[in-house]
């Protein structure tokens, strides 16, 4: 029992650190960064707070971690999308201006 107490403390204080840290413009310049990592990060911070909260209204349980792993997951899917299609577009505009060039 005392152990569980123990890795939900030490949960609790990383989760904390790691949103304190996440809100820090300093960490990721939210400027230069594309409009999926901002997303990706602003996500990634809530589900931190929000697991933070259900700890400490200790509401955590397995079905919790299910659904945030299902979460997690998703939104490394979407943030795969979004790369591919910046990825494609970005081809598009250097095939085209290749080929203005080349005229």
């Amino acid at each position: 029992m005392w152990a569980t107490v123990q890795a939900v403390e030490q949960m609790e204080e990383r989760l904390s650190q790691f949103i304190d840290v996440g809100l820090t413009p300093d960490v990721v310049d939210l400027d230069a960064a594309a409009g999926a990592l901002r997303f990706a990060h602003h996500q990634v911070v809530k589900l931190a707070e929000d697991c933070l909260q259900k700890s400490r209204d200790e509401l955590l349980s397995s079905a919790y971690f299910y659904e945030l792993s299902e979460n997690l997951q998703t939104l490394l899917n979407d943030v795969r999308c979004a790369k591919n299609r910046l990825t494609h577009y970005v081809c598009t505009v250097s095939q085209t201006v290749r080929k203005s060039v080349r005229k």
